[in-house]
């Protein structure tokens, strides 16, 4: 029977008495010179981050954000749309559109509609992931859809009363781009369950 007097080398160790080699996987917790690996943009994680802000399940931007102290000093806010409407007159250069729904909350009186969040959220990704297969399948070099204009989409399709928090289509010309982009792909679902 053998002692095992191991020499460990990157991949393995190995017993200098009986020779017996076990490999192993060692990893550097700590090296000053390495940093994270660049995990690349994500459209999934881009859009689940808009639909958690929607839905409530993110906090919101930081307390010390300028933006909290602005809207603290706005009078006669009623709904969603003014909030908006204030954000868009601050001067600064984060204003946190995403966030609509939970400035409402705090900032005016406007009772919000009780919806089946994980329900929602659910179907919100389901459907975005139903558009970025058929995006990825049709290999066009044009640019992706505004996350606005899906989440608008989706939010009219399942009849969601939170699409008063999302904001409106300002221009036809771009809405009917994207809505033709959507035929072009293949998209044809108008209402999903």
């Amino acid at each position: 029977m053998c002692t095992h007097d191991f020499v460990h080398l990157d991949y393995c160790r190995i017993c200098q008495i009986c020779g017996l080699e076990e490999h192993q996987l060692r990893l550097d917790t700590y090296n000053v010179n390495s940093a994270p690996l660049h995990q690349g943009y994500n459209r999934r994680a881009r859009f689940r981050l808009k639909v958690d802000k929607l839905i409530g399940y993110h906090s919101g931007p930081n307390v010390r954000d300028p933006v909290w102290a602005h809207l603290q000093q706005c009078r006669g806010l009623k709904t969603s749309t003014c909030v908006r409407r204030a954000l868009r007159s601050f001067k600064i250069s984060q204003k946190h559109y995403d966030s609509v729904r939970l400035f409402t909350r705090v900032f005016t009186p406007f009772v919000i509609p009780r919806v089946n969040t994980l329900a929602t959220k659910e179907s919100l990704e389901k459907q975005f992931e139903h558009v970025l297969i058929l995006w990825n399948r049709s290999r066009l070099t044009r640019p992706f859809f505004s996350y606005d204009f899906l989440l608008r989409r989706f939010l009219e399709c399942i009849r969601s009363p939170l699409i008063v928090f999302v904001k409106p289509y300002t221009c036809k010309k771009r809405r009917r781009k994207y809505e033709d982009l959507l035929f072009e792909i293949g998209y044809t679902n108008l209402r999903w369950e």
